[in-house]
């Protein structure tokens, strides 16, 4: 399956990036470019523009292609430009190693904090100098914290001990009180990593990744905190391998900051900043994504028109019946009134001829009412 977000140790690698990069940048501009994405125009001294994606629950890079803008925006992207826009961006880190990144401004009422949070659905909310919730993407009422106009912004729950913080004797213990779950669990559980680079650590220290965690001794589990911290060090310090991983068949299935002996079959496409490799990996999986949404909102198109001439047919199937109906019926009117016809005829020569003949005439009178009442009754029988 390709990948859709960011991982902590992911941010870890593009801040260490975007800080060498985008401080002290005046923002020219800020657009929204679909419900979650936000991209930046940063201008810094004798440099070119830089292009900054954010996405909720998904990415943030320097992006070096050209995205198509909204001619309208959205009432968050005004509220962005209404405080942001031609203000300093200051700074930009990672909170302790969560998945969310903090951007400071410096803006004429003070410092305000634009947090992009990218586990989840996430989020992107801005926050004035008081810690005050000016703004979101999302507003929401949550168990452990509100994201609403006005409030105090609160960090969510942690989703486990900071992996760069851990001690040593610390991580032993909580391995050790996991009981029979799977180690790959427990170390997922245990720290902020994620799967795939639980796996990675267990792999490079040679360890089966199913193994109960109550099992393994105090050397073995040194083992493999010794492989967190080589590898954690490695993305901290910036010793980075950016690439992105493709299947035989040239497929984007990953993108990733160091290589990982998890993907040691397939084939590796290096690049020379994480920045980079990100923006080719989701703007090749972006514009697939968009190709699929386009094709299947032509295939919804040519579906509803479908349905719609299916209603037109079956319309005048049903008016061609009634038509044939009623031809049917006058038919079969005219046939009758063709049989008695002459005596139709009769009455009008009576009457062209002047005769005065009373009782001749109202007998034929009555032959041709009841005639009449015998054609009616046909009619109204059909």
């Amino acid at each position: 399956m390709t990948k859709k977000e960011f991982t902590s140790c992911d941010i870890a690698a593009v801040v260490i990036e975007l800080r060498k990069t985008i401080p002290n940048s005046r923002v020219s501009n800020v657009y929204q470019l679909d419900g979650k994405t936000l991209l930046f125009k940063l201008r810094r001294t004798s440099e070119p523009v830089s292009w900054l994606i954010l996405e909720a629950g998904g990415r943030l890079h320097i992006t070096s292609y050209s995205v198509e803008k909204p001619k309208i925006p959205p009432s968050f992207c005004m509220a962005l430009r209404k405080h942001l826009r031609n203000c300093w961006l200051t700074d930009v880190e990672q909170c302790g190693f969560e998945r969310i990144v903090v951007f400071t401004f410096k803006t004429e009422t003070g410092d305000m904090h634009l947090f992009l949070e990218l586990f989840g659905d996430g989020n992107i909310i801005l926050v004035d100098k008081d810690n005050k919730i000016l703004h979101a993407l999302s507003y929401k009422h949550m168990r452990d914290r509100n994201i609403l106009q006005g409030e105090d912004f609160r960090f969510p729950p942690s989703g486990g001990r900071d992996p760069l913080k851990i001690r040593k004797e610390v991580f032993l213990k909580e391995l050790h009180n996991s009981g029979d779950v799977e180690i790959v669990r427990s170390l997922a559980r245990i720290l902020r990593i994620g799967g795939l680079y639980a796996e990675e650590i267990l792999l490079r220290a040679k360890i089966d990744k199913k193994k109960p965690s109550n099992i393994i001794d105090d050397d073995v589990a040194g083992d493999i905190f010794d492989e967190l911290q080589s590898l954690l060090s490695r993305v901290t310090v910036g010793e980075l391998e950016p690439n992105i991983v493709l299947d035989e068949t040239g497929n984007f299935v990953d993108v990733v900051p160091v290589k990982l002996e998890r993907y040691a079959e397939f084939r590796n496409q290096f690049y020379s900043s994480f920045n980079e490799a990100s923006d080719q990996f989701y703007a090749r999986t972006f514009a697939i994504r968009r190709a699929l949404i386009s094709t299947s909102k032509d295939i919804e198109e040519l579906r509803q028109e479908a349905e719609r001439l299916e209603r037109m047919i079956t319309s005048q199937k049903k008016t061609l019946i009634q038509a044939e109906a009623e031809a049917t019926r006058n038919k079969q009117i005219g046939n009758v009134i063709y049989i008695h016809s002459s005596e139709l005829q009769a009455l009008m020569n009576r009457f062209l001829c002047g005769k005065k003949d009373l009782a001749y005439f109202s007998s034929l009178w009555i032959r041709v009412v009841l005639w009449l009442m015998c054609v009616w009754t046909i009619y109204a029988s059909l």
